[in-house]
């Protein structure tokens, strides 16, 4: 778990790539993103949610940025996949923390998924 954010062109509110299987790829992603971002907010009061992919020069932010933070390097198999941060105002409990991390490899799946060729 670490803490911090970072900054890329592609966010959900001006997406200015060009190549149209990219950006298909980036509305796929934020779809994903929506979709785990409501079910953490029903189950723990999440705020915010942040992905980012350096080598797809993607990043998605949605919700609002918090004062707590806890971010997780998505890979599988050694693939990278990004990185993805949750943030809220209150502390993350340890209980929390756990069903947060229990929900990252169907993520993970999710995201190798979406991000193969041809999707």
């Amino acid at each position: 778990m670490q803490a911090g954010t970072s900054a890329s062109p592609l966010s959900t509110d001006s997406q200015t790539l060009t190549d149209g299987n990219l950006l298909d790829k980036s509305h796929a992603l934020a779809a994903l993103q929506r979709r785990l971002l409501n079910r953490l907010t029903k189950g723990i009061g999440m705020d915010g949610l942040h992905y980012h992919n350096a080598d797809l020069d993607v990043d998605i932010r949605l919700g609002k940025s918090a004062r707590h933070t806890c971010e997780y390097r998505l890979l599988m198999t050694d693939t990278y996949l990004g990185e993805i941060s949750f943030t809220r105002d209150q502390r993350f409990t340890e209980q929390e923390l756990q069903l947060i991390e229990a929900l990252i490899p169907k993520l993970v799946e999710q995201l190798k998924s979406s991000l193969e060729p041809g999707n």
